[in-house]
């Protein structure tokens, strides 16, 4: 009687071991009670059952090691996908839809592949003044009628068209207050 009930335990984790090198069945899943009491002075059952303890045991370390390690690049993706899944619900206690939502990894990566901007270096206020500076020597050097130039600004001026642009609009404007008394009343209007 005690024979059959072992014979019985014995086949009955054989097609456990079966489903589960299927994976059809998770190993943590499998309860080891019913090999517990069939444990006694007979070396065979305990040899039996030490070896199906050891095969679940061996079982159960490759399942981890499948879940920690994946094999294919998709199986690494989506591993980390619901490790950072996990973290993110148990940190933020957010549903599974609200978190899929947060990741939506295509919009991630395109996000990530754009060129980031880049950032105007900072001068100092001397470095500006004299880049100011040597723009005004070459406005002033060229070879310009500001008698003409001042005329044209007046015109424009009238119009109500003219706007500073640079330092020869600038210094063009001055000759055109000069020269046709123009009354002005705030140059910001120009900027």
């Amino acid at each position: 009687m005690i024979t059959a009930t072992i014979f019985e335990t014995i086949e009955t984790y054989k097609k456990i071991i079966k489903q589960i090198e299927e994976g059809r069945i998770d190993p943590f899943e499998v309860e080891f009670e019913s090999l517990k009491e069939l444990v006694g002075d007979n070396i065979f059952t305990n040899g039996l059952i030490i070896s199906f303890l050891s095969k679940l045991l061996k079982l159960k370390a490759e399942y981890l090691e499948k879940q920690i390690i994946p094999q294919t690049e998709e199986e690494k993706k989506e591993a980390v996908k619901s490790i950072f899944k996990q973290v993110l619900q148990e940190e933020t206690g957010l549903e599974d839809d609200d978190i899929e939502a947060l990741l939506m990894v295509d919009s991630i990566k395109e996000k990530l592949k754009k060129p980031k901007a880049v950032k105007p270096k900072k001068i100092s206020y001397q470095e500006f003044q004299e880049i100011a500076k040597s723009q005004i020597r070459e406005v002033l050097h060229e070879d310009t009628d500001y008698n003409t130039y001042a005329l044209k600004i007046a015109k424009q001026i009238e119009k109500g068209t003219f706007k500073i642009k640079s330092y020869k609009d600038f210094i063009g404007l001055m000759f055109a207050i000069y020269l046709f008394n123009l009354e002005i009343n705030d140059i910001k209007a120009f900027l």
